[in-house]
């Protein structure tokens, strides 16, 4: 049984406090880092050894800590290594989810809680007839459900298997640059951030390069969701080679 935090849960939590304190105190900016740590039921210099790294916590500790932060479920989960409550998708699903459009939609109806066909298409800059059969579609596998006008997300987190050759996943990735390519003239420099970098590599270190990926866009997802929700983004990277390897 796991009794202390993994260093990967270790950093994440450290950076979710860090957020915490960073909001307490401007709510309350006479609020000292004395009287924060005293809210959380933490020592002063127990709490400041942790977030500079001098030492660690007990799953036992963290889990009262938490308790006592206004952290969200999910934020808890991902400190906690608590899988959140996400579905594998099918191979049905897969073909529907071949496009951005069909992510997108799901994504807004997340933000939004519920939307008819005209604010889908409003918003995602899409023709309604379009998003009406991403809907039908959506609704055949349940990933959305109806009321009256309106439509709801009734799919979990989705999941895809890592490093799967899939038709329908190149697809949605290649659906996703087309978009990319078009924002580049559509959307203003202010709203976007396009950036790329060319240069010498090792392959061998690909893997570990997927790896600091992954928690980088976990990083992101912590970051862009905190605070009021209001818009779709999308975040998109690549890595591939542009040389032949040598044989």
């Amino acid at each position: 049984m796991q009794t202390r935090l993994t260093k990967d849960q270790e950093d994440r939590l450290r950076r979710v406090l860090a957020r915490e304190y960073t909001k307490a105190k401007t709510r309350r900016p006479n609020l000292s880092f004395r009287s924060w740590s005293k809210k959380l039921d933490v020592s002063v210099g127990a709490l400041s050894e942790f977030l500079n790294g001098k030492r660690s916590f007990s799953k036992k500790r963290v889990e009262k800590l938490l308790q006592k932060t206004p952290l969200s479920a999910n934020d808890a989960k991902r400190v906690l290594g608590i899988p959140n409550e996400t579905q594998m998708l099918s191979w049905d699903q897969y073909e529907v989810l071949s496009s951005w459009v069909g992510i997108g939609i799901l994504s807004f109806l997340q933000l939004t809680g519920g939307s008819s066909v005209d604010e889908i298409s409003t918003r995602l800059s899409l023709p309604g007839k379009a998003v009406h059969s991403t809907l039908q579609r959506l609704l055949s596998l349940q990933l959305v459900s109806k009321h009256g006008e309106t439509w709801r997300r009734e799919a979990k987190g989705l999941e895809t298997s890592d490093d799967v050759k899939n038709l329908s996943i190149q697809n949605f990735h290649r659906s996703l640059l087309e978009k990319a390519e078009s924002s580049l003239t559509q959307v203003p420099v202010s709203e976007r951030d396009f950036s790329a970098m060319l240069l010498p590599a090792n392959p061998e270190k690909l893997k570990r390069l997927k790896v600091l990926i992954r928690k980088f866009q976990d990083q992101v997802e912590d970051l862009i969701q905190d605070g009021e929700e209001s818009e779709v983004f999308a975040l998109s990277i690549q890595c591939f080679p542009i040389t032949r390897r040598k044989r």
